[in-house]
């Protein structure tokens, strides 16, 4: 793939991304108003829409996880860490945030950090360190996160 076609392709999928996010966060406004006041009428084609833009987005990064596992890039902790927070994300995606879902998937992202941990040390050097020293962070935040939630 050329360089022009693959910035392309990157373009639309980010141009992509970002719409959907756009939409996710329009609908949780868009209930949060109905919440406050019961007699704004919803759009049935603008629910049409966001269940259509979650799904894409949800097929979209299960796809892109199942794709890191498959390439094995740069070594396969590192893979797995990275297509477990993806994963996570489309949890959330697909059902929102429920209790348990939040619990699930910030458990993942824990796990997701000391996987990509791993995989930073067995890769080694100056990025290796880097890698392991950020993954600590990320999962020690999730950790303290969840501590958080499990008591509330």
């Amino acid at each position: 793939m050329a360089v022009g076609q693959a910035f392309a392709v990157a373009l639309g999928l980010a141009f992509l991304i970002l719409g959907g996010l756009y939409v996710m966060f329009r609908s949780s406004l868009a209930a949060q108003r109905k919440r406050e006041n019961p007699a704004i009428p919803q759009s049935k084609v603008w629910l049409i829409a966001d269940r259509g833009v979650k799904a894409f987005l949800v097929a979209l990064s299960l796809c892109a996880g199942t794709l890191l596992l498959i390439h094995r890039v740069p070594n396969v902790f590192f893979a797995a860490g990275v297509a477990t927070s993806i994963y996570g994300q489309a949890l959330l995606m697909a059902f929102g945030l429920k209790p348990r879902v939040v619990r699930a998937t910030w458990s993942g992202y824990v796990l997701a950090g000391l996987l990509c941990g791993v995989g930073s040390a067995l890769h080694g050097g100056p990025i290796g360190i880097l890698g392991v020293t950020l993954s600590l962070v990320f999962s020690g935040l999730w950790l303290w996160a969840l501590k958080i939630i499990w008591r509330a």
